[in-house]
């Protein structure tokens, strides 16, 4: 009895992993694997303005903040999205999944794992992709970025690492005395030959009426020997 009461437990055993496997086959794992391959994903930038009132001022004051989101397309009823520290994410009516990161105080850097929704076949993420959100830079805002736009911590949304004030300023003032003495060099330049040309503009002015006249004599000169190689030509005939 015991034996018989094994057999039966084995063939159940069996039978199991003979339904998992089939329901696991390669056709449906390649599909699974097609679905994931056009999950695509990118992130967006919104400002929030939250308004207060401000006892030391006695007036509303108005404060500008921004957030993130991030954005995954094309995720299918048989797929759902785990992203570490925010949880799992299934599909909704448009394959539109839509993420909201919070405040971008900080670069926030994140790993989305695209899972299958039946996991008969394995528990493991079929495909993994990475979204980085860059940080707010408060540095932006200061009157320096906007006499020097192009310095590279002036950029409202930034990959690079905090920086201190003092930091900033002495980065900032390096560069624009390197741009100073750059367009202070061009002026310098420009100024050259400007002087050049009132000193010896008489003589260019002379070079070039000496190199026209040189060259229409030139081409006279050609059009005329030209013109007697016809004539000779003719006389020929």
């Amino acid at each position: 009895m015991k034996k018989i009461f094994l057999f039966i437990i084995l063939l159940l055993i069996i039978c199991f992993n003979n339904s998992v496997n089939a329901e696991c086959n390669y056709e449906y794992q390649a599909k699974l694997n097609d679905l994931a391959g056009l999950v695509t994903s990118e992130y967006q930038l919104y400002e929030k303005i939250e308004e207060y009132y401000d006892e030391g001022f006695g007036e509303n004051v108005k404060i500008s903040s921004w957030y993130g989101k991030i954005y995954i397309y094309n995720v299918t009823d048989e797929l759902y999205i785990e992203v570490k520290n925010l949880g799992k994410f299934y599909s909704t009516d448009d394959d539109t999944i839509i993420i909201d990161t919070g405040i971008t105080d900080d670069i926030k850097e994140y790993q989305i794992n695209i899972m299958a929704v039946d996991g008969t076949c394995d528990n493991n993420p079929i495909r993994t992709i990475y979204e980085n959100i860059p940080r707010f830079n408060v540095y932006s805002t200061y009157p320096q970025c906007l006499e020097n736009p192009d310095y590279y911590y002036c950029n409202k949304f930034v990959f690079l690492d905090k920086i201190t004030q003092n930091e900033f300023l002495s980065g900032i003032n390096n560069y624009a005395k390197r741009e100073d003495n750059v367009k202070d060099e061009d002026i310098s330049w420009i100024n050259n030959i400007l002087n050049f040309l009132k000193n010896y503009y008489v003589f260019i002015i002379i070079a070039i009426i000496l190199i026209l006249g040189l060259t229409v004599f030139l081409w006279k000169k050609k059009l005329k020997n030209k013109k007697y190689d016809i004539e000779d030509d003719w006389s020929r005939k």
